[in-house]
């Protein structure tokens, strides 16, 4: 390896180190602007990705309205036979007692699209009535 190759390696290095930490540093200048210190920081950020979770469901229920036949994968002008068979379908495919052994992330998943799939279950249900 000649020094020309050993210098445009370690300059390319530097440069790729600079970049990726002026992508990282822009986040903890932000978080660090909200409270000065760092040990209150980290409760408030997972309390704010707990709340998560809660703040897509609202906003996924409010959406029922208009996807519900999405949700259920079924027309909008099924029958309340078809509705009740695609929702036992769903609910078995995304019941979240079948993912209890995996990973925090898959099971908060599958009661994601649990709750949707109730939601859009209970909404179909009324406009059959």
């Amino acid at each position: 390896m000649t020094s020309t190759e050993i210098i445009v390696i370690v300059g390319g290095l530097l440069l790729g180190y600079w970049i990726v930490a002026s992508l990282f540093n822009k986040k903890p200048v932000s978080s660090t602007t909200n409270s000065n210190n760092s040990s209150k920081d980290e409760p408030q950020e997972n309390r704010s990705h707990a709340e998560e979770p809660d703040h897509n469901n609202s906003g996924e229920e409010e959406y029922i309205p208009t996807s519900w036949f999405r949700i259920l994968e079924v027309s909008q002008s099924a029958t309340k036979e078809q509705i009740v068979t695609a929702y036992k379908q769903k609910i078995r495919q995304y019941h979240p007692d079948k993912v209890a052994q995996m990973g925090a992330e898959i099971r908060a998943l599958a009661e994601f699209k649990s709750k949707q799939i109730n939601a859009a279950y209970d909404y179909a249900m009324k406009l059959q009535r």
